[in-house]
């Protein structure tokens, strides 16, 4: 793996390009997890949390916003050293990658949204957004589904009729303008799982995971992921 590759060019004493920066992927749009801002710069509770969590473990992070389903294989080969990003924790991420402790909970409850009069989840065609809880769900459940890349290109082809449903963890803030304009309600609901969320990294990298717990434990016992959660939730 290249993750295992540039940690033993560093035991060596090797020069890595940028091997002082430590990199964190996401994926923006995801609110209020992660989103763009006005100024063009990403944003939001895993912004805050993750520059917190940088800034306690003597990190210099940089952010680089990428395909929510590319920040697994991301972090394995890598290409970035932390994705965040409203990640929860489930037994197959778990088998790729390690992950911190949770800073905090998906609820377990997704929607089901579409036009009235769309077929019930066991007899629609469902639009998903590739490499989510949400996906694995409806993979276990043994649905018809269409997987797709962004949350922008799972609402295209749901304005469009390419598919009857589409299944996610949608933020009423970001999207209820759209559905309004398109005739979308929010249909179902359906749990997918409650699962904590943390920081992914690379199984190899026992030393970020633990400056990174550190990092966390210290916020969490002074009450800072709680006041970031108030704030962005």
């Amino acid at each position: 793996m290249a993750c295992l590759a540039q940690l033993s060019a560093l035991a060596m004493g090797m020069t890595l390009v940028n091997a002082e920066t430590t990199v964190i992927g996401t994926e923006a749009p995801f609110p209020p997890y992660t989103f763009i801002a006005e100024d063009g710069q990403i944003t939001g509770f895993d912004r805050a949390v993750g520059d917190e969590a940088c800034l306690r473990a003597g990190l210099v992070c940089t952010w680089v916003n990428m395909r929510f389903d590319r920040l697994m294989p991301g972090v394995m080969s890598g290409d970035i050293d932390i994705a965040m990003g409203g990640i929860a924790k489930t037994a197959e991420r778990m088998a790729l990658v390690d992950f911190t402790m949770d800073y905090s909970f998906s609820d377990g409850l997704d929607n089901f949204v579409g036009r009235s009069g769309a077929p019930e989840p066991d007899q629609a065609l469902i639009g998903v957004q590739a490499g989510t809880i949400q996906e694995q769900h409806l993979r276990k459940t043994g649905r018809n589904f269409i997987s797709y890349g962004t949350e922008g290109d799972l609402l295209e082809a749901l304005i469009a009729q390419k598919v009857d449903l589409a299944f996610g963890a949608f933020y009423a803030g970001t999207v209820s303008d759209l559905f309004a304009e398109n005739g979308i309600e929010w249909l179902y609901e359906e749990d997918a799982g409650e699962n904590g969320i943390g920081m992914a990294v690379c199984k190899e990298n026992k030393a970020l995971l633990a400056q990174l717990n550190k990092a966390l434990k210290s916020m969490q016992d002074d009450g800072t992921i709680d006041a970031l959660s108030d704030e962005w939730f």
